[in-house]
């Protein structure tokens, strides 16, 4: 405990606390799921499992593991120590001084006090471990074969309406009310057509509603790509958008002289841009952009409208393709 308090002080006076804690070497325990393997480090071999002496650098390190009918090559790579990161704030004020006569040192380095060379696992690169978490978690790949349908639901839970209807100026409404129906068919493993119909509207629950209110029925076509968790894709769509004044329900009754109600209409084509990430094999969460150009039936023919929406999908599976395997 004294050594502890003398070192943590010595930090706190002097300008470097991974110099003076750390050697310019260490020993990593490195095991394997391989029996019987040998690993090489440097130039030396050592028999799994083993404790091998590491000399701390900013560079990668190699390492290749050795089995019966099998050598496979590993990088680790060089990352700090917690010495160097939070050792050297104990000295408060010299604390900047700390670091900058610690990077000058490559005691400040290390490659991780153990690792696990396992044959079976696609990683061959090893990083700090929230590093590899985020290359696992957004690297997975939910595989999906050609010819595979499915049944497509939505929740279009936060809807934001730019719309011009005519004779109207431009309105701005924000809604959460909206849901989708449609199917994906996929030609390749990583793209897919998309179909659906949508119906989306701008209400909000009172006392945060108005009177004014607009609904969009539109179906939409679309191709997708698949990368790991991410869709991205781009479409066609045709709508039906609404908007609607209807200042009765409160002081006002219908039958009032001072009721009003007017109800614009109105035909659009345009596009559909749907993204979406992939959080387990059937639910995602997604954003869709639908802008329009061309009103049809309409003296205004050319006017920029949109629709974009954030939303729940649930994918559920009506044909599942076996993958057919080629004798070669």
């Amino acid at each position: 405990m004294k050594k502890i308090v003398l070192l943590l002080i010595g930090c706190a006076l002097s300008t470097s606390c991974a110099t003076m804690l750390d050697k310019e070497t260490y020993t990593m325990k490195v095991t394997s799921n391989v029996a019987p393997a040998q690993v090489k480090v440097y130039d030396q071999v050592y028999s799994l499992p083993a404790e091998v002496e590491i000399t701390r650098s900013s560079k990668d390190l190699s390492m290749l593991l050795i089995g019966d009918s099998l050598n496979i090559d590993y990088t680790l790579k060089s990352r700090l120590t917690p010495k160097f990161i939070y050792f050297n704030l104990v000295g408060q004020v010299a604390a900047p001084i700390n670091y900058i006569v610690d990077l000058t040192n490559p005691k400040r380095f290390y490659y991780g006090n153990e690792v696990h060379l396992n044959s079976e696992d696609s990683i061959r690169t090893f990083e700090r471990p929230f590093v590899l978490k985020y290359r696992r978690y957004f690297g997975k790949e939910f595989r999906k074969n050609k010819g595979d349908i499915y049944f497509r639901i939505s929740i279009p839970a936060l809807n934001s309406f730019v719309m011009k209807p005519s004779q109207e100026p431009i309105k701005h409404k924000t809604g959460i009310f909206g849901i989708s129906l449609g199917f994906d068919y996929y030609y390749k493993t990583n793209q897919y057509l998309s179909t659906s119909g949508t119906y989306v509207a701008s209400k909000i629950p009172p006392p945060f509603d108005d009177f004014e209110n607009i609904k969009s029925a539109y179906w939409s076509l679309s191709n997708n790509h698949k990368w790991n968790r991410w869709n991205v894709g781009y479409g066609f769509s045709y709508s039906h958008n609404m908007w609607k004044f209807d200042n009765s329900g409160y002081d006002i009754k219908v039958d009032s002289p001072d009721h009003i109600s007017i109800t614009k209409t109105s035909y659009a084509l345009g596009l559909v841009f749907p993204t979406s990430f992939q959080l387990n094999k059937f639910f995602s969460f997604g954003l869709t952009y639908r802008p329009s150009f061309y009103h049809l039936g309409s003296n205004q023919k050319v006017e920029y409208e949109h629709l974009i929406s954030f939303e729940a999908i649930l994918k559920l599976p009506v044909r599942i393709s076996k993958t057919i395997k080629k004798n070669s």
